[in-house]
């Protein structure tokens, strides 16, 4: 730890006296002498004076450095409006991560307006996630012209189709199939995406296998078959077809809570009473227990993901203790004793069990994902929470909380419950006072879908708790859900990271970039969260 009495400046202005002034000074111990630290007095005011020249440095450019020093978020929409640009990009984490990216790439961007390659890269930075757009007008079939394929092809080819001549335009080559399959050059940016989180992630290039034939995965981002125009508009419909004014936007579905190919490690029943062993309740402090902290107790070879750590079994709170439990997922239960507090930050729990009727509540949670919370007499505060399952409480304070199960009722949840700004089950009991509450919604939820082994098959759905994508939003999802909450962005537990906003911030972007009359249609693409199979030779 840096010593707060010692300055870099006032360091190298010690260092630059003769020899016999630093001899003669008096140091005692680890205190420094009285010469030393007069001039330590003017390294403070030259180190500052140093922090703040470097800081209007960076401030002048949108990316850091070579030292890291970056602009400070609340100037970047200055810096855009001198290059006449609008910032669309949401800044919840107050980072400004994706913001300096936008702007970065602000130039660049102008200069190639309307391709591909520009809306492909204004959707992969603004939705943070990996993307694909395909262009509506290269789906739709046509009127067949002399200079037009299959006609203008060398005749070799135009007979390929059979002996019944060549296909119509529109019509598949149900002889072969079409899909996603690695690429062995790997050299097209606007062929490939990434999966997986840090040390995991990884770069696939694909391409696109016998163009002409039947798509496997109709709708996905690698079937280019050729079709009939969908005019219809979005408004009460599912997926849309391809329209030559119509771009698709593909967008890989985020992996929420739960890493996809991330092993859980096994804890320890009493990890959090061993995290707690060194705490003194009476200095009234609350102790954080973070991954760090959980790691230092867990078996060797546990990974921490993106700040995260999974972990499997079940932990218990000890009674009479407050603590904070912050960017841990869990497989099993957590059991709240009598007279204990949790306060949870970014957490996942399969089962949260709180203790019998508390005048306080027993669970103060913020940003998390629960599949169940029990406690029949309990009483629990929520803030931009997810609840997958059964909600069984007797007294409740929700705030832009997504209630996509049950929640019972039998007394209402106590008059002293107040829940606003979330989504609620239609069963809720109409007499309830909250549930009137305008800003509450009783809309059906809607999270994305992914590809699950099932048995021998695989299955495409929405995931459960435990799986990548748990209680991940869909684009599809109804506004009142998906700008419900009190700031107007998403409800729920990925409210801190701005899924829907960013999404939503894409949408905007890509309107601007694109060429007049063509419309965006964003998809979440279940295909995009799997890698394309390896094309192996018969």
């Amino acid at each position: 730890m840096a010593d707060p009495l010692r300055t870099r400046a006032g360091l190298l202005l010690y260092r630059h006296l003769p020899e016999e002034y630093r001899y003669r000074d008096n140091p005692a111990g680890n205190e420094p002498g009285d010469l030393e630290a007069f001039l330590h007095g003017f390294g403070h005011v030259l180190d500052l004076i140093r922090a703040t020249l470097r800081q209007a440095h960076a401030d002048a450019f949108a990316e850091p450095d070579e030292t890291g020093a970056a602009s400070q978020t609340w100037i970047l929409p200055y810096l855009a409006s001198l290059l006449g640009a609008r910032l669309v990009a949401p800044d919840l984490d107050g980072t400004g991560t994706i913001r300096r990216a936008e702007l970065n790439r602000t130039v660049a961007w102008s200069k190639g307006k309307g391709t591909l390659g520009v809306a492909d890269d204004v959707a992969d930075v603004l939705a943070d996630a990996e993307t694909v757009v395909v262009e509506g007008w290269r789906r739709v079939a046509i009127c067949p012209r002399l200079s037009l394929p299959p006609y203008a092809l060398p005749h070799p080819r135009r007979r390929g189709g059979g002996a019944g001549g060549p296909f119509p335009p529109g019509t598949p080559d149900i002889r072969k199939p079409s899909r996603a399959v690695r690429a062995a050059d790997e050299n097209d940016p606007l062929q490939s995406f990434q999966l997986g989180d840090g040390a995991l992630r990884r770069t696939w290039y694909w391409r696109v296998l016998f163009s002409q034939g039947a798509p496997c995965q109709p709708g996905s981002y690698a079937d280019r078959s050729v079709t009939t125009p969908d005019l219809r508009s979005r408004a009460g419909l599912g997926r849309l077809g391809p329209a030559p004014r119509r771009v698709t936007v593909h967008v890989q579905p985020n992996d929420g809570f739960f890493p996809a190919g991330l092993f859980p490690a096994a804890a320890p029943a009493d990890l959090l009473e061993t995290a707690l062993a060194g705490h003194d309740p009476a200095t009234g402090l609350v102790p954080v227990i973070g991954p760090e902290e959980l790691l230092l107790h867990l078996p060797s070879g546990t990974e921490i993901v993106n700040g995260r750590l999974l972990l499997s079994g079940d932990l218990t709170l000890p009674g009479g203790v407050t603590a904070e439990l912050a960017d841990v997922s869990l497989l099993g239960t957590i059991t709240i004793e009598a007279g204990a507090e949790l306060r949870a930050r970014r957490l996942a729990a399969r089962k949260v069990s709180l203790p019998q009727g508390e005048e306080v509540p027993a669970l103060d949670a913020k940003d998390c994902l629960f599949e169940e919370l029990s406690g029949p007499s309990g009483f629990a505060r929520l803030e931009y929470v997810t609840v997958l399952g059964l909600v069984r409480l007797a007294r409740l304070w929700a705030s832009d909380c997504l209630f996509a199960g049950e929640v019972e009722d039998a007394t209402c949840l106590d008059k002293a419950s107040c829940v606003r700004f979330s989504r609620l089950p239609a069963e809720v009991r109409a007499d309830c006072v909250w549930v009137k509450a305008a800003s509450n919604t009783q809309a059906p939820p809607r999270f994305v879908t992914r590809p699950f082994a099932q048995g021998a098959a695989c299955a495409i759905r929405a995931a459960g708790y435990g799986e990548p994508g748990a209680g991940v939003l869909d684009l599809g999802c109804p506004p009142a859900i998906a700008a419900g909450a009190e700031d107007g962005t998403e409800m729920g537990a990925f409210h801190h990271r701005g899924l829907m906003a960013r999404l939503a911030a894409m949408q905007r972007k890509l309107t601007d970039q694109l060429p007049l009359g063509q419309r965006l249609d964003p998809i979440h693409d279940p295909m995009l969260a799997i890698a394309p199979p390896a094309l192996v030779a018969p």
